[in-house]
């Protein structure tokens, strides 16, 4: 319970924190952009999902209030859920301490705490759909063919993985990486209908994107795939700027702890 207690405390200090910024800095370019999403709703973007518009509409109470602290009102929300989720899958996982720990070094992230937990972004949503598919594959992995609850966490996890691409189409990757898994590790789920109910109920939550693309000649896809091309080969300034911009985001003491334990684990 003392771990709770430090947990709640720091969910309150960092909301603050993220409140005072989002009332104290103005909106930037592509938060401005993303508003114009919320202004103009449809089913696609040129680059996004629409799930950021309609976190702006929710918050704002359908454009009512459009100062910024309404506007970045849902990632703030979200960056103190999103701590709780990951204190609790920690807890789970180990114990109580380690969960507070995780809570710390999520809270400790810039990307996590303030990228997308301040700034009115598509990683705002994403991030928490994503935490939460995390949640669920962990308990989708270590239960046996036979539990009960495992045709539920495969469908809710297909329901929630459809709405973490709503919110950036870079979602797709969790069915990759749980697709894999069940290949290496879990083929005995490849025998289980609610895996495949699960990826129809994805698909049907994501089919207004796969359907504005295909009128669009996949406008979308080509975006993104143009923006990673490696045809012209490596450039090292692009990849240093890139691979040292990662560890500052996430904050290079989380890195240096993340790569330590990897390394002695």
């Amino acid at each position: 319970m003392i771990e709770k207690h430090k947990l709640f405390l720091l969910i309150l200090i960092a909301t603050l924190v993220r409140g005072i910024i989002a009332i104290t800095t103005g909106l930037g370019n592509d938060e401005v952009y993303y508003v114009t999403y919320a202004q103009h709703l449809q089913w696609n973007y040129f680059d996004h999902p629409p799930m950021v518009a309609l976190l702006i509409r929710l918050t704002t109470l359908n454009l009512f209030f459009t100062n910024d602290l309404f506007i970045r009102l849902g990632p703030i929300i979200l960056a103190g859920v999103n701590t709780y989720l990951i204190y609790t899958i920690c807890k789970n996982i180990k114990n109580e301490k380690a969960g507070f720990i995780a809570a710390l070094l999520f809270s400790g992230s810039f990307y996590s705490s303030i990228i997308a937990g301040v700034f009115i972004m598509p990683d705002s949503p994403q991030l928490f759909f994503w935490i939460i598919c995390v949640s669920l594959l962990i308990k989708i992995v270590s239960t046996t063919k036979t539990d009960t609850h495992l045709k539920y966490n495969l469908l809710l996890f297909g329901l929630v993985a459809g709405l973490c691409i709503m919110s950036k189409i870079h979602g797709i990757f969790l069915w990759f990486g749980f697709g894999l898994y069940i290949l290496c590790y879990k083929r005995v789920l490849l025998a289980n209908k609610y895996l495949y109910l699960a990826v129809l109920i994805t698909i049907l939550i994501i089919s207004p994107v796969l359907i504005w693309n295909i009128n669009n000649h996949f406008i979308t896809y080509t975006f993104h795939s143009n923006r990673v091309s490696i045809n012209n080969g490596i450039n090292p300034s692009s990849f240093f700027r890139e691979f040292f911009g990662g560890i500052f985001y996430n904050n290079p003491i989380n890195y240096f702890l993340i790569f330590t334990s990897i390394i002695a684990l």
